[in-house]
């Protein structure tokens, strides 16, 4: 029960985040400067 209860958990994070992005109509600032120093 707890891990079912720690995977909710974990995907009302994300589905908070992608409602965040698509609000703001871009991705996560650390995850996009992270891809752009790589390149």
């Amino acid at each position: 029960m707890r891990t079912l209860e720690g995977i909710r958990y974990l995907i009302n994070l994300d589905s908070a985040e992608i409602q965040q992005n698509f609000a703001g109509g871009v991705a996560p600032p650390d995850k996009v400067e992270s891809e752009v120093d790589t390149t």
